[in-house]
């Protein structure tokens, strides 16, 4: 039963990273193929002034953080998956449904901007130039202030980290073998020190009740009297 459990969560794991790096990988294409490259069409709004589609190139990470680094993002982006399949397939290290969901959306978000850092990409009508910088689409703007531009690959990542922090939350801590067992009762308390005297005493040896002649225990003195008894016999 715990190994087709194993094998569910695994298949599970798969379905997810590769539909949600496939769901990425096909938005970035049509929106790209939709609205062009950057600048080449103003931003379409879907709620005014608020939320819309705009293509823009990130040459960094998520968010457009450490522009410039592409390679470095790629090589980190190739540990991190390979790190993500070791520890779900081959260690299964997760071990419930929600840490499973968790780290398929992170290997399907590292998927899909891989696949755009690895240069596995061209402009639409340029199919003999090719890109490594990552393609984003999604915009966001509020009060004036525009968010930097994403895409599903990074909206995954962020699901999937955020599930993390949860199922941390969420996860039994592990009691400190060093802490004292709550349910057990203080040793300091009069109760405890009553019990501990009760059961010294109980455990102590008891003397053996005298029997009438002076000798301890019954078969002991029950011996001694057929003693005398047989001499008196013989003296006789």
């Amino acid at each position: 039963m715990a190994r087709g459990n194993r094998s569910m969560r695994a298949a599970v794991f798969l379905v997810i990273a590769v539909a949600g790096c496939s769901i990425d990988l096909l938005t970035k294409h049509w929106v790209f193929a939709w609205r062009g490259m950057p600048e080449a069409n103003p931003e379409w709004w879907i709620v005014e002034g608020f939320f819309g589609i705009e293509t823009a190139l990130n040459p960094g990470a998520l968010f457009g953080m450490g522009a410039g680094g592409s390679p470095f993002f790629a090589a980190l982006s190739i540990i991190a998956g390979l790190a993500v399949l070791y520890l779900v397939l081959i260690r299964d290290w997760a071990r419930d449904w929600l840490l499973t969901i968790a780290l398929a959306c992170v290997l399907g978000g590292i998927l899909g901007n891989l696949y755009d850092r690895l240069g596995l990409w061209s402009p639409p009508g340029s199919p003999d130039r090719f890109h490594t910088e990552v393609r984003d689409w999604i915009l966001f703007r509020f009060r004036g202030y525009t968010w930097p531009n994403f895409n599903i690959a990074d909206s995954l990542l962020v699901v999937g980290a955020a599930l993390i922090m949860v199922h941390a939350r969420l996860e039994p801590r592990s009691p400190d073998p060093r802490s004292p067992d709550p349910r057990s009762p203080d040793p300091r308390s009069p109760a405890s020190v009553e019990g501990v005297r009760a059961a010294q005493a109980a455990a102590a040896p008891r003397p053996e009740p005298e029997t009438s002649n002076g000798a301890r225990g019954g078969r002991r003195g029950g011996a001694g009297s057929a003693r005398s008894i047989g001499t008196d016999e013989v003296r006789r």
